[in-house]
């Protein structure tokens, strides 16, 4: 297993770099998680649904599962780590990590002018930083994701599964 965080402030083109990658590396065959870190609270379920309602009811955790998938909703105390969330796909060829600016993995970084004022990342690990890319037609997050721009292809190449 390979873990790979993107990282760069909110806006910069993290979601979208990471949905090209992994749209391209799982049609190879490659079996691929995303772990996101949202440095806000987020609500995980929809009010309404059943596992809401428990959880509103008290349930300090709540599981739906199926023959296909299962999702958790749990309070933590302590925080959990990205080890943590790591262990939940032993069977992922590789993991990318959406966030994690300070984490000890390998790491490519977004930096775009008019959205970025600086590197945000732990120097440990960086792999490839993508600087100065305008925030112009040619150079949305989308047109870097697909590759139009060379400082993409420098942050493709960062990380070899090989």
């Amino acid at each position: 297993m390979q873990i790979l965080a993107v990282c760069g402030v909110k806006n910069s083109g993290k979601t979208t770099l990471l949905e090209k990658i992994t749209a391209h590396l799982s049609k190879e065959g490659i079996k691929i998680a995303v772990i996101k870190h949202d440095g806000h609270s987020f609500v995980p379920d929809r009010p309404g649904t059943d596992s809401f309602r428990l959880k509103a009811a008290g349930a300090y955790g709540a599981a739906v599962f199926s023959s296909q998938c299962f999702s958790i909703v749990k309070d933590i105390d302590p925080p959990v780590t990205e080890a943590d969330l790591i262990s939940f796909f032993p069977e992922a060829d590789l993991i990318l990590l959406e966030g994690f600016k300070n984490s000890p993995y390998p790491k490519i970084e977004i930096v775009r002018r008019g959205v970025s004022r600086t590197p945000v990342s732990n120097p440990d690990g960086l792999k490839r930083c993508g600087r100065h890319l305008p925030p112009d037609p040619g150079n949305s997050p989308a047109d870097l994701a697909a590759g139009g721009h060379s400082d993409f292809r420098l942050m493709y190449s960062a990380f070899s599964l090989e």
